[in-house]
């Protein structure tokens, strides 16, 4: 028996005809046991806003500097009518409130599923910097890790021991070894293989690359997709190409790390080229980007490139 995130095996059919050749596949299988558990939900939840919902809103982007209101989470599994991206763990900094390290770790809020985009490379920091922003563990749904690096993993370990009654969604290529330890833990372990749906108007890209696998996530808004990248180890121009390939929408924004150090100015303008044919209107190129392939992605979108280093809020408001 296959399992799926909810709502997912129901609307398979649907996405196979809207997207051929890119169709939103089902979870691995698992023992009958954890299926039932994974397809149930624990916490009841309202219905998210629907996209005629979304398109119907007035939309405000905002990016709110250090020293500004500090963001609250909603309580679990509650949906607020504002789409929120706070970074809580980077190498490059903003707030000077939060300790830097190397890594990337966002949460995402707004959504049906408060989700954590990555952990860090130390749970000490993570939840140092969380405390600090006013973030609770506990508020966590799902846990997104992009790919098995440590700096991108190894704070999930502290995070459980706040709140292990979540979601761990992996690429299926993670190690037994991790995800029988994240199963240990009390958490619940949902490998991805190809494009899966996490909770309304949010996707995996599914597991992308030959080499160092990976997943990215898709956030649907009514001004178009935003993609939330680890490293990008499959190259950020792929990455942006399956988010539309899954989606068939527009990208709006791509933030995260882009993995361009060490390419000269002729690689990262080309990189640069594409995704602007792309139709990108916004980038937030962060972690392990690199400082001159940063330079050059504020050059190119001057203020559409968001700084959204350690401790940047990002929002989008929906007034009706």
């Amino acid at each position: 028996m296959t399992c799926a995130i909810p709502n997912l095996r129901q609307r398979l059919g649907d996405h196979n005809r809207t997207f051929p050749g890119v169709p939103v596949r089902s979870i691995s299988k698992r023992p009958k046991k954890m299926q039932e558990v994974i397809c149930s939900r624990r916490h009841p939840k309202p219905h998210a806003l629907g996209p005629m919902a979304w398109a119907a809103a007035l939309t405000v982007v905002l990016l709110l500097p250090p020293g500004a209101a500090e963001p609250q989470t909603a309580g679990k599994g509650a949906v607020s009518s504002m789409l929120s991206i706070t970074v809580i763990f980077n190498n490059v900094a903003f707030d000077p409130k939060l300790e830097t390290s190397w890594g990337l770790s966002c949460l995402v809020t707004g959504t049906e599923k408060t989700i954590l985009f990555d952990t860090g490379g130390d749970g000490r920091i993570l939840l140092q910097n969380m405390a600090v922003l006013g973030l609770s563990p506990q508020a966590v749904d799902t846990v997104f890790l992009s790919h098995a690096h440590g700096d991108h993993v190894n704070g999930l370990w502290e995070f459980l021991k706040q709140n292990s009654r979540v979601e761990v969604l992996v690429p299926d290529s993670f190690p037994q070894s991790f995800t029988q330890l994240v199963n240990e833990s009390g958490a619940q372990v949902m490998p991805v293989r190809g494009p899966a749906q996490i909770c309304p108007e949010v996707y995996s890209t599914g597991e992308m690359g030959f080499g160092i696998k990976e997943q990215a996530m898709i956030l649907e808004s009514p001004r178009g997709l935003i993609v939330i990248t680890g490293c990008a180890h499959p190259g950020i121009v792929n990455i942006v190409r399956q988010a539309i390939a899954v989606r068939r929408q527009p990208v709006y924004m791509v933030m995260g790390g882009f993995h361009l150090m060490g390419y000269s100015e002729a690689q990262t303008r080309e990189v640069i080229n594409q995704l602007t044919l792309l139709g990108v209107e916004k980038v937030g190129p962060s972690h392990c980007t690199g400082d001159m392939p940063r330079s050059m992605f504020k050059a190119a979108w001057g203020g559409d490139c968001l700084d959204l280093g350690c401790g940047a809020h990002w929002r989008m408001e929906h007034q009706h």
